[in-house]
């Protein structure tokens, strides 16, 4: 099974919709995470109201920091930055 995390900013609406469109399509064939370097406190409302919209629930998602995670069982890591990432906490 492959994994994969979605890295952002604030962890608070790009990296969940995406982990969320990931899960719904590839149920359990793949692991998804997402994470933030900057987490936010809560997952953005503009972005659970928008994936409600297509019926996938991201209201439950806690941002978090990339240190809150085994990065050495992560397949892949996809970013929505173009900056340099700092994944040290």
């Amino acid at each position: 099974m492959i994994t994969l995390l979605f890295m952002g900013t604030s962890n608070a609406a790009r990296g969940p919709m995406a982990a969320g469109f990931v899960k719904a399509l590839m149920g359990d064939a793949v692991r998804v995470f997402s994470a933030g370097i900057s987490p936010a406190a809560v997952v953005d409302s503009r972005a659970v109201a928008a994936m409600h919209e297509v019926g996938i629930d991201i209201a439950g998602h806690q941002p978090i920091h990339p240190s809150r995670l085994s990065l050495e069982d992560v397949d892949v890591i996809i970013t929505f930055e173009h900056l340099a990432m700092d994944f040290s906490p």
